[in-house]
């Protein structure tokens, strides 16, 4: 089966219906935990904010060029739906707000009440979400400007720019990151589940029995003849999150665009285009489209059997942190090969830091440590990285975004060379007539450039031999003048 690129499918109608009352239990500690049943919408899950690796490696079976990875940072504590939106949803909101439209499913599809909503545009899924937000008393996430004081209603909602307020704590969709994020829930394979007949051989065939172990999560060609089931009628994922790979599509918030390189925070699309991201696997689709990668794109008016939506929710956050970068504080200059403190503190709990530096005045970061025990100190051997622009940036690991920049830019130089100089143009060395040894001779040393100096005498090679080491400025070196192995005579003194 050829992937269904950014286009759509035949119409027919599917969204969701809904279950009254909003009751909160509290807020979850651990990943899948039950946040809160919603009497409208259900069980909603805790999915903490976290770090994981967005895309699919290369040599993935089914994979698409759109995956390409990149390491996503999600920094936003969210409850999820367990299930899609149903028929029942929808019908419970719209009795307590009737101007939602009418259920969109396409009943030849979805004939009963627990079946996921589909047949629904984005415009819907997104009023279907103020709307909710509103009958609970909470705040509305979409807006129809950038200031967030014209929400979206049925007056407004069927087409133009929309907005949305990610600090609200009111239902909306989950952004594309969020989406591949709560579908793996910490896994990193193909599927959330390990599926080892999997493979380039087998990603098509919709034989039933064939991938066994997918099939107890997913609703796909080899489960079902064509269309989608009732909702949630197979096992969870690691985070107790249902129909993630397979049952209906669903829609996200982002604007389908490609994906960023390196490492990333929130990232929720690009600059507007006309397509939405649609994330999940279908009932008639084969194991491919079930990764958790597959991505899938949509005009947010389109109508399609396929297509339905999850809502979450935006949970309070991390308390309030702050790091600050103490030393450098800039116009140092650092010698290549040297170890220097980097010093910083840090509020409120935080445990470990990241530490990043810069050649170039904050464009591109490099790694110096990841998750270093948060003690204020870390003692950095400066690598070969010539720059007057070096910056140092030191961040909560647990929590990127708060972080601080050293105050101005520092240099980082090759160690210069050093030049010495004697207090003499040359040093005499006499040995009488039967004389072993004379009094030593003291011959001062002068660092005249500024570079790090040691010295040792090398009898057997009867010089004094200075090489860069530790230590600065002029100092005295004691020579014998006529040890064992040191021929008398005149040694130069450059």
């Amino acid at each position: 089966m050829r992937k269904p690129l950014c286009f759509s499918y035949p119409a027919a109608a599917f969204l969701v219906i809904a279950i009254l009352l909003f009751t909160v239990l509290g807020q979850a500690q651990t990943a899948g935990d039950l946040y809160s049943t919603d009497n409208i919408v259900g069980k909603m899950r805790y999915i903490p904010a976290g770090v994981f690796t967005q895309g699919s490696p290369t040599n993935e079976p089914g994979r698409n060029p759109d995956e390409n990875q990149f390491s996503h940072f999600l920094s936003k504590n969210i409850a999820v739906m367990e299930t899609a939106v149903t028929r029942q949803m929808w019908a419970d909101l719209r009795l307590v707000q009737p101007s939602l439209p009418d259920d969109p499913s396409n009943m030849s599809c979805g004939p009963l009440p627990d079946y996921p909503v589909q047949s629904v545009t984005w415009y819907k899924s997104v009023l279907f979400a103020n709307l909710l937000s509103i009958q609970n008393g909470l705040t509305p996430c979409y807006y129809r400007d950038s200031r967030f004081t014209v929400p979206v209603d049925p007056p407004n909602y069927k087409s133009g720019q929309f907005f949305c307020n990610f600090e609200a704590n009111g239902y909306r969709l989950p952004t594309e990151g969020e989406r591949e994020y709560f579908a793996r829930a910490g896994t990193t394979g193909v599927f959330s589940i390990d599926e080892p007949n999997y493979s380039n051989a087998t990603f098509g065939d919709c034989t039933p029995g064939l991938l066994p172990s997918l099939e107890t999560v997913s609703w796909f060609c080899s489960t079902t003849l064509c269309c989608i089931k009732a909702a949630g009628g197979k096992n969870a994922n690691p985070w107790n999150l249902k129909d993630v790979h397979g049952n209906v599509m669903e829609w996200c918030w982002d604007y389908y665009c490609s994906y960023p390189m390196g490492n990333v925070t929130d990232f929720r699309g690009a600059r507007p285009e006309s397509m939405r991201a649609v994330r999940g696997g279908y009932a008639s689709f084969d194991a491919r489209f079930a990764r958790s990668a597959n991505r899938f794109c949509r005009m947010p008016y389109i109508v399609e059997a396929a297509i339905g939506f999850r809502l979450v929710r935006t949970l309070n956050q991390m308390p309030a942190s702050s790091v600050t970068v103490t030393y450098p504080a800039g116009s140092e200059s650092w010698w290549i090969g040297t170890v220097h403190p980097i010093n910083w503190t840090a509020a409120n709990d935080i445990s470990y830091i990241d530490i990043e530096y810069s050649t170039n005045n904050g464009s591109s970061w490099l790694p110096v440590v990841s998750s270093v025990l948060n003690n204020g100190q870390y003692d950095w051997t400066v690598p070969n990285t010539p720059s007057s622009l070096c910056l140092i940036r030191v961040s909560n690991a647990a929590h990127p975004p708060t972080n601080d920049i050293c105050a101005s830019n520092f240099s980082i130089v090759p160690i210069p060379a050093p030049a010495i100089s004697l207090n003499r143009v040359e040093v005499s060395f006499y040995a009488g007539s039967g004389q072993t040894s004379l009094p030593s001779q003291r011959v001062m040393i002068s660092n005249s450039a500024g570079g790090t100096l040691s010295w040792a005498a090398s009898p057997s090679a009867g010089w004094v031999t200075v090489t860069p080491s530790a230590g600065n400025g002029d100092t005295l070196v004691t020579m014998d003048a006529n040890p064992v192995g040191f021929a008398p005579g005149i040694k130069n003194a450059t």
